[in-house]
């Protein structure tokens, strides 16, 4: 545990440093409650589109390791911020699940389900995508919108296996 007086921040990924589906990793507990006690910054991050930082809060709540919504950035979170810094005005079209838009939306931007009407594309995780989505955001883009990832992954590990990701 010496070691934890090295730095003044400490960041951990969620989905396999922190926990593994439903259960907290070992030692997870004890080095969070430590790095708290030496009043050391923590953060908590993921590539994740599928939740927001919120839903992922409430998810580490859970398992009995609360944080700040301060503490959590999410793929997504950052997405929001690019549109907030270079893109105020930008009106989305979204090709990802629910999270991506809340996520959008809490932080002030606009999305659109009109891809004649976007300026931007943003392209996330999507369990439901299908040949409309695909089309209508090709439609988006062939009529000027630029197109935005959430994260570079072509595939997300599950239980077992890979599905397509981004």
């Amino acid at each position: 545990m010496e070691a934890l007086g090295s730095y003044e921040a400490y960041c951990f990924d969620l989905d396999g440093t922190i926990f593994l589906g439903d259960k907290l990793l070992p030692n997870v507990q004890a080095t969070i409650a430590e790095l708290r006690e030496r009043n050391k910054k923590i953060m908590f991050l993921s590539n994740t589109s599928v939740q927001t930082r919120e839903d992922c809060r409430r998810r580490l709540e859970r398992l009995e390791l609360p944080c700040g919504l301060d503490e959590i950035i999410t793929a997504t979170y950052v997405s929001a911020l690019y549109f907030q810094e270079y893109a105020p005005d930008a009106v989305i079209y979204l090709l990802g699940e629910p999270a991506l838009g809340e996520e959008l939306r809490q932080c002030g931007l606009r999305t659109t389900v009109d891809p004649l009407a976007a300026t931007h594309v943003l392209v996330g995780l999507d369990r439901k995508f299908s040949y409309d989505k695909l089309n209508f955001g090709m439609k988006a883009i062939r009529r000027g919108a630029k197109l935005i990832a959430v994260n570079p992954d072509p595939c997300c590990p599950v239980a077992g296996d890979v599905i397509p990701d981004t």
